[in-house]
This record gives structure tokens, sequence and C-alpha cells, in this order.
């Protein structure tokens, strides 16, 4: 009978038995001193973190998770599976945001991408530059520049506020 173990960071083991193997039954392995154990996969997934412009594993599961990258998405660019994905996640202790705070991140980095070509399109930098333009020196109405930008007024409060912008005066246009 033998057994495939592997072990994780936090120290734990996984036992599967199956067929004959050539050796004995039942072995022990004994650890002293201060060294890591790394199986063929987590050399592989960190060479992928490394390739893809990260130094460690660790740290591009927190970066990607913290760019609320999918589980699918990091298991494509790692080229490995979701459930590995799921339980390197768990073994780090990394802690993800719920889906529906996920998705409005990603509704708010979409409009904001959206918004920013639209600025280019009328000759700004960007998007603090056209809010600043319209609302700070030429005091439009919040009404005014969502038309320019074809979205909802409360949206253009929300990226004045995320830009530190305010109306200098209050105009009834």
């Amino acid at each position: 009978m033998w057994r495939l173990a592997s072990a994780s960071r936090s120290g734990s083991v996984c036992q599967t038995s199956g067929g004959t193997w050539g050796g004995p039954s039942a072995s022990h392995l004994l650890v002293k001193g201060g060294f890591t154990v790394v199986d063929r996969q987590q050399r592989r997934l960190h060479d992928r973190a490394h390739t893809l412009g990260f130094t460690d594993l660790a740290g591009y599961l927190m970066a990607r998770c913290q760019d609320d990258a999918s589980l699918a998405q990091l298991a494509g660019e790692l080229h490995t599976t979701i459930d590995v994905i799921r339980c390197l996640i768990d073994e780090a202790g990394i802690h993800r945001c719920s889906p529906k705070v996920r998705s409005a991140r990603q509704r708010r980095r979409t409009t904001d991408q959206r918004l920013t070509k639209r600025a280019a399109k009328l000759g700004f930098a960007d998007l603090g530059a056209y809010l600043a333009d319209r609302v700070a020196q030429r005091a439009w109405t919040l009404v005014q520049v969502a038309s320019e930008l074809g979205i909802d007024r409360n949206t253009v409060r929300d990226r004045l506020d995320r830009h530190g912008l305010r109306r200098t005066e209050w105009t009834a246009r």
C-alpha cells in the first residue's frame, strides 16, 4: 500500500492511499531546523508569478486579490485550476471581498475608463482635469456635466468627491 502526502505552508499534511508500492507500508518524516518544503507545483506557481513580474507567489496573490481579479483570472494567469487558487488564497490567509463588492468596484472601474476616454475626446488629459475645468472654473451644474458625459448627476458628484473637487459657488443654470 502506498501513501501520497503533500504538505502545505501551514504544516498540515494531506494523505491519500492507493495501490501497492515497493516500500514500507508506513513512514515518518521528522523535520528539525528551519526550511520550507516546496513541491513541484508550488515551484511552478512561484516561477509563473515571478514571470508575471512579482517577487513571489504570495505577493502575486495579494496584489491580484486587491485588484479584485476573479479566481478564474488567477487560475488562467498561473496556468492552474480554480480549486488550487482557492486553496492557495486560503493558505495565505487572504480575505477576498464579497462578489457584490467586487462587482461594484468593477463597474466603477469600467465607468472611470469610459469617462476618461470621453474626457480625452474633449481634449483633456484625464477626468480630473475635465472636472476641474467644467465645474471649478466654468461653474457648470452637475446636470450640464452629466449631460456632456452621458452619465447620471450622482455619478458626477461621486467623481467630484473622488477627485477632491468642489464647485466654487452655486449657479442657477
